[in-house]
């Protein structure tokens, strides 16, 4: 429920400033928020407008009470409708204890996936220290082991440094036999390469930008190219497909559901790509495993989001992102 009050929230600040309404704009503003929230509730018209002005007073209130007891920190929110509409809420499970790195790698990811956390078997919901410390050594040593690598990189790249004209085939594979090997290890570790994926990243947009400009089919070309390699940067499903996956094929449905929204988007457009069928199988996998969770008093941030967003894949709908290009 909370998922679709937040949606119907958003849903009204996009309307931008109310004109209709009593002459306080914070009040006009506040009912019209009321306005979107109501019809989740209440068994007729009657009802949900015998609440509507209460409903938006408590808003009211509420956002004076925030004023009151933390006047500093409201100093530095933006009540802009378009700033509030961008407020997102943390939908990814991040375990239930505070042993965790703050960016956490592929290796200690999986296991702080799995802390506490009802949609794996019982036996796998307690990871011990010493498990939690070989997963940050191996997490470490495949950064450091990138980092050395990235190094070298730069050494063999200066060769285009003296060159006046590089033919497009050239900067191409450099592309992707140098450039994308880099950012799919990057994005195989996780949050500790996120400075190095970034790096490369920016490498890879601007020798896409001199592809496109040097032929005139130079646009297309690159633009073809990207789309292909973005097939492999996924993060989770980078670390999916990594050799030496800690993931096992019977804990990708867990693990998924444990992603964020934005994670699971990008994960399935990729896979909508690429297999079919393959939603089909996640959404009815994760209505299983959320309904026996659920039993047990589990609860999943962003549950509903995900499974409305596994659905409307298995489906055949596009993403919002998809639909809107």
């Amino acid at each position: 429920m909370f998922s679709k009050v937040n949606a119907a929230i958003v849903h009204a600040r996009r309307l931008g400033p109310a004109t209709q309404g009593p002459k306080d704009p914070n009040l006009r503003l506040d009912l019209q928020v009321a306005d979107q929230i109501l019809p989740l509730f209440g068994e007729s018209d009657e009802q949900r407008q015998a609440v509507r002005f209460p409903l938006a007073q408590s808003l009211g209130k509420a956002r004076i009470s925030a004023q009151h007891i933390f006047p500093e920190l409201v100093k530095k929110i933006d009540f802009d409708p378009l700033s509030v509409e961008m407020v997102t809420r943390e939908t990814a499970y991040k375990g239930t204890t505070n042993r965790w790195s703050g960016m956490p790698g592929c290796f200690e990811r999986h296991l702080q996936g799995k802390e506490g956390n009802l949609l794996f078997p019982d036996s796998e919901r307690q990871p011990t220290q010493e498990e939690i410390r070989e997963a940050f050594a191996k997490d470490k040593a495949d950064l450091e082991r990138l980092q050395k690598d990235i190094a070298a990189f730069f050494q063999k790249a200066e060769r285009f440094r003296d060159q006046p004209t590089v033919k497009a085939g050239a900067l191409i594979d450099f592309l992707q036999y140098e450039v994308s090997p880099l950012m799919t290890r990057a994005a195989e570790i996780g949050g500790p390469a996120l400075r190095e994926y970034g790096a490369l990243e920016h490498i890879l947009d601007s020798v896409m930008k001199n592809i496109g400009d040097s032929s005139p089919g130079g646009k297309s070309e690159s633009k073809g190219l990207k789309e292909a390699l973005q097939q492999t940067l996924n993060p989770l499903l980078a670390q999916v497909w990594r050799s030496d996956t800690p993931i096992k094929g019977e804990e990708i449905t867990s693990t998924l559901l444990g992603e964020s929204v934005d994670t699971i988007t990008s994960a399935l457009e990729v896979l909508e790509e690429k297999t079919s069928g393959t939603a089909d199988a996640l959404y009815e996998g994760s209505v299983r495993l959320l309904q026996d969770a659920t039993k047990e008093g589990f609860v999943l941030p962003g549950a509903d989001e995900k499974l409305a967003l596994l659905k409307a894949f298995a489906g055949g709908a596009k993403s919002p992102v998809t639909a809107r290009q």
